[in-house]
């Protein structure tokens, strides 16, 4: 992530973190790419946590970017905390969402 930030002459942060228990600021995006499972068995509420935590740290406009895998339901739990759900890219392993605040 840092090489691409780089590369492309991005302004950003790469922040690691415990599904943003630590960071404390809102940001215009949000790009993540967690573990929304455990292997193949798919958890609701880890799901709805790191959705959650996304949209706790965006700005009133700010918008998130998450790829997961397949069989993740963001489309069906991202409504309760976005505006928005649009699906900008899929391919037969993951899903990439752009959810707006």
């Amino acid at each position: 992530c840092r090489q691409n930030i780089q590369q492309h002459n991005i302004d950003a942060e790469v922040i690691a973190d415990d599904c943003a228990g630590g960071i404390h600021h809102q940001y215009d995006a949000v790009l993540c790419n967690p573990p929304f499972h455990k292997g193949f068995d798919t958890e609701r509420d880890l799901t709805e946590k790191f959705l959650r935590s996304a949209r706790n740290h965006l700005k009133n406009d700010g918008v998130a970017f998450v790829v997961v895998n397949q069989f993740i339901p963001v489309e069906a739990l991202a409504p309760a905390f976005f505006k928005s759900t649009e699906l900008v890219f899929r391919d037969k392993s993951f899903k990439v969402f752009k959810l707006s605040s």
